[in-house]
């Protein structure tokens, strides 16, 4: 958290954060230039914001088109709707160097979804299979990657390792492409909007505290941790949320804002958007074009009601003024339970074990099982590190959260040889 780093005598900037020194003074002084916070809120109808949202993705695609020099675009194109608005967006401008890929077990709703929507834009379009497990040993032998993509803060990115080797290995990809990955759209979107709001339960959000909410919704952390750890990390977590005003909040609208911009600060930075590291490791470059400053800015005006599940800006947008015109207006799989969580469920440390039973339920009594919930072959990189680990586990390790026990394979197989070996 913070400006703090794996390592004791090194720290990072954070998001929206600067490092004046001066040099007749030596003085260091460290502050944030912009915090992303919500505010100042439009008031505005739908039809007016699918207006405003024309002239602006026009707007931020242009210039992502005017950057890349008609180089190609490689898109890692999903079944969701951010990668998708990026290709749907490049259609529309009438740029045809794309190239789509996607990744994982071939029976995928996501491999579908995506060969769909690829096939209508007329893209070129690859699948690289996940389910060799050779592959998987590839990528947590590579330490100069691992270690490169870690920052020293965050988990390496594992998800487009594979994907990027195999289209590079097999030339499949020009040296000058230029990869432009949905990343940060669903935080725009709302999908991080506390359930309380979603289920018309504010008054939880006030009984229990942001820094409470905070530590329950974004930390899932072994039961076995020592009580001076726990109590170390709430009070860094405290200490961040002051720097974004945790005290002076008055309503929803502010607690809202500013769990989202510590969840921005540390998880959508330091982890999210170092997804692009793989990128960069392989030797090419990248764009972010739904983390433009114009869409952003726009999206924190939004009002509550516009960001919430059922009645999304981001979501009606994409598919009534872009998806639908363009034929592409493919339902994502994961909506019906998506809300069903939010709603009803809930998260906590019992509907965390609610969930987790009810999706082994269905992963034993759904027939496609493996291409529903283990898209990405993600048990195979489990049953790896659970083997390695031999025996070291802790309370969230599932082959429902992979970052979880890859996490711990990082710090005990990874970290500490790395540092035996002498490699620092």
């Amino acid at each position: 958290m913070g400006n703090f780093t794996l390592f004791n005598n090194l720290q990072q900037l954070q998001a929206g954060q600067y490092l004046y020194y001066n040099n007749e003074t030596h003085e260091l002084k460290l502050d944030f230039y912009y915090k992303h916070l919500h505010g100042n809120y439009h008031n505005l109808n739908k039809e007016e914001y699918y207006e405003r949202l024309d002239l602006l993705y026009k707007n931020v695609f242009s210039r992502l088109i005017e950057s890349v020099q008609g180089r190609p675009i490689v898109i890692p194109l999903s079944s969701g709707y951010d990668s998708r608005s990026i290709a749907a967006m490049l259609k529309k401008l009438d740029y045809k160097n794309v190239i789509c890929f996607t990744y994982g077990r071939p029976e995928s709703f996501e491999v579908q979804t995506s060969e769909k929507v690829a096939k209508k834009l007329e893209y070129k379009w690859y699948f690289i299979n996940y389910t060799d497990k050779d592959d998987w040993y590839k990528l947590i032998r590579d330490e100069k990657y691992l270690f490169f993509a870690s920052n020293a803060s965050s988990l390496p990115h594992i998800q487009e390792y594979i994907a990027i080797s195999v289209l590079k290995n097999k030339s499949l990809l020009p040296e000058d492409a230029i990869f432009v990955p949905g990343f940060c759209g669903d935080l725009l979107g709302g999908s991080y909007v506390p359930w309380e709001i979603i289920s018309c339960q504010e008054r939880l959000l006030f009984k229990e505290g942001v820094e409470d909410y905070v530590f329950s919704r974004y930390f899932n952390l072994d039961n076995k941790i020592p009580i001076e750890f726990i109590k170390k990390i709430r009070e860094r977590i405290s200490e961040e949320l002051q720097k974004l005003g945790s005290n002076n909040i008055k309503n929803v609208l502010d607690f809202d804002s500013v769990a989202e911009a510590f969840f921005t600060n540390h998880k959508v930075s330091k982890f999210v958007v170092n997804a692009l590291r793989p990128y960069e490791h392989f030797g090419y470059e990248w764009r972010m074009p739904l983390w433009d400053k114009e869409l952003y800015e726009f999206y924190y005006k939004v009002p509550l009601q516009y960001r919430i599940i059922g009645n999304k800006i981001y979501n009606d947008y994409l598919n009534k003024k872009l998806f639908s015109q363009l034929g592409i207006d493919y339902r994502k799989r994961s909506e019906p339970i998506t809300l069903l969580r939010k709603k009803f469920i809930g998260y906590s440390y019992i509907s965390d074990k609610i969930w987790e039973l009810l999706r082994n339920i269905y992963w034993k009594l759904n027939p496609n099982k493996k291409g529903q919930i283990d898209f990405n072959a993600f048990t195979i990189l489990y049953e790896i590190c659970k083997e390695e680990l031999n025996g070291i586990t802790h309370s969230y390790s599932s082959p429902n959260n992979i970052n979880s026990i890859f996490s711990l394979w990082f710090i005990e197989k990874f970290l500490k040889l790395y540092f035996i070996k002498g490699n620092h």
